[in-house]
């Protein structure tokens, strides 16, 4: 069973790991792998005159940056279920979620597994979106349409050594491109 406060970070490329201890903390941690520095990130802290990983203004700032580019983020509250944070439910982020609560539901991620039931919110550009659980996300047709990655699991460090698993033909690939761009 997923811990009462399970998290995950969901980038780009659909590499998704478990939070350590918060978001804001991995990011501070494992900077480059979020495309930032550590003195880019320090600036943001000194311009909400914030220590360096306080739970403030800074760290939202910093993680609404990210949502713009494409991160995901995902938090387990006791009683309440997963809230997605995700800037728009594009067909990819469709994808990744999918993935994501596939492995949640069957072999687990890093240790955390949970059950159908569980509840799933999505904050999407300041809106909340209808509420669901991890079975429906893994059956629904809309997350199964135009499969053309694979989830790759792994921790941030590894990030860029990660590969995206191609499953369908290069034609499909350029038909997918064209269809979100």
């Amino acid at each position: 069973m997923a811990s009462p406060d399970a998290a995950f970070w969901i980038n780009p490329n659909g590499n998704i790991y478990r939070v350590a201890i918060t978001h804001i903390k991995d990011v501070i941690r494992f900077p480059n792998k979020f495309g930032l520095s550590i003195r880019d990130i320090q600036k943001v802290f000194d311009k909400h005159d914030e220590p360096l990983g306080h739970e403030g203004k800074a760290r939202e700032e910093i993680l609404l940056n990210l949502f713009k580019r494409n991160y995901i983020r995902i938090r387990k509250y006791k009683n309440m279920g997963y809230f997605v944070n995700v800037k728009r439910l594009t067909d990819q982020a469709k994808k990744f979620l999918y993935d994501w609560a596939t492995e949640l539901l069957g072999k687990g991620i890093e240790g955390e597994k949970d059950n159908t039931t569980t509840p799933v919110l999505f904050d999407v550009e300041n809106s909340r979106q209808r509420p669901t659980t991890l079975g429906e996300i893994q059956k629904d047709v809309l997350f199964k349409e135009s499969r053309q990655y694979k989830l790759v699991v792994c921790h941030v460090s590894e990030w860029e050594d990660c590969k995206i698993v191609k499953l369908k033909s290069l034609q499909r690939f350029k038909e997918f491109i064209n269809e979100t761009v």
